[in-house]
């Protein structure tokens, strides 16, 4: 028999944190409670009971003689496939081994008691400005305000919310709400609640653009709340299944994704974290924007980012920029059928190691950095 927590973050990547156990003797001398024939990260394994912890096959082509190995355990602490593992400087060949903190469950109520549906406070809608209605349906005391479809254009507000009070969840259904024209320069909605035990969760939203500058707890799932800025103090920040273009964590932050979307046609960065806090399983891209750029001191670890570069992409484009930071990242690059070079870079260095990945093998690697100086991980097609 066996226990285990494991996270699945699509071909090829499996990340492993988990117990494994056995009671029966015959299975313990022949069968590992891990077979590896991709690519694996493991982290934190305990098994009891088997002769060894993973045992993992790998060829370098498919003509090529399989190559068998086994890890002893009992215990692993880290362990990567092939040990491939990219980093510059003295950089430790491991992650940060990041914190993990699941995303809080916010109760649901009685839909009948606890919930508000925002349309029954229409007679507030002042020309097609829904602030006051939806400012009105915050500060009710119900639990959960629901948003239903609003049209093409969503609900059009000419000053900001503010998410305070009773109010715990925010659900719509693909639902917006947006700045009407001229409105500009403004957040369309403010998380400040004072009290630092609360935690409220937005749901199937859009709501553009966002600040969070509670000492509370907030949760996004299956939504997109960009731009998104914080505040000094701000509590911690959960993301489920996000779209992420313009975000700018421009103070500490502590944050666990499982799941965004980072893409945008701009040059980017989609992501800046200012000394934030970042453990994410889950990253996926599009387009040929700069995705993160991390700075002054910031933490970030990413399992499963899968990179599909589109367009054309400047040489000098990084996808991850890592200054004075520490990072974490494993990788993933889909290619079309052109050459693309993966560069890691130290500036202003004129000599940087490239390491070049075949189009359409687009394997997979994990790369680690102390980023005392400034430092680059840069995915381009063809020469730029």
């Amino acid at each position: 028999s066996c226990v285990a927590r494991c996270s699945w973050v699509g071909h090829p990547l499996k990340h492993w944190q988990s117990q494994w156990h056995t009671l029966s003797p015959t299975i313990a001398s022949a069968t590992p409670p891990i077979r590896n024939a991709g690519a694996l990260f493991a982290r934190n394994i305990k098994t009891s009971g088997y002769g060894t912890a993973i045992h993992e096959q790998w060829r370098a082509n498919k003509k090529a003689p399989f190559q068998e190995r086994s890890i002893s355990g009992p215990d692993i602490t880290e362990h990567v496939s092939q040990d491939r593992v990219v980093t510059l400087f003295d950089s430790p060949r491991r992650s940060l081994n990041l914190p993990i903190e699941e995303t809080p469950v916010v109760p649901w109520g009685d839909i009948m008691k606890d919930w508000i549906n925002v349309q029954n406070f229409a007679d507030m809608v002042k020309g097609n400005d829904w602030a006051p209605a939806i400012q009105a349906a915050i500060d009710s005391g119900a639990g959960t305000v629901y948003f239903p479809r609003m049209g093409q254009h969503g609900y059009r507000i000419k000053s900001t919310l503010h998410l305070r009070g009773k109010v715990e969840r925010l659900f719509g259904m693909k639902t917006s709400i947006r700045l009407a024209k001229g409105m500009e320069g403004i957040p369309a909605m403010v998380f400040d609640e004072p009290d630092a035990r609360r935690t409220v969760s937005i749901e199937r939203m859009v709501i553009a653009p966002f600040k969070h500058a509670s000492p509370g707890t907030l949760v996004v799932k299956h939504g997109h709340i960009s731009p998104y800025t914080n505040a000094p103090g701000c509590g911690k920040l959960f993301l489920e299944d996000c779209v992420v273009a313009d975000w700018n964590f421009a103070h500490p932050q502590k944050v666990w994704v499982r799941q965004w979307n980072v893409e945008s046609h701009s040059a980017g960065p989609c992501i800046v974290s200012n000394g934030a806090t970042i453990w994410s399983l889950g990253f996926k891209t599009e387009y040929e924007s700069e995705k993160l750029h991390a700075r002054n001191g910031a933490a970030t670890e990413i399992f499963g980012s899968f990179i599909y570069p589109i367009g054309k992409i400047p040489a000098d484009r990084p996808i991850f920029r890592n200054e004075n930071s520490r990072a974490f990242v494993r990788l993933f690059v889909a290619s079309s059928p052109n050459q693309i070079p993966r560069r890691s870079i130290q500036e202003p260095s004129p000599n940087d190691p490239i390491l070049p990945t075949p189009a359409g093998q687009a394997r997979a690697r994990r790369w680690c950095g102390r980023g005392r100086v400034p430092r680059r991980w840069r995915c381009a097609r063809g020469v730029g």
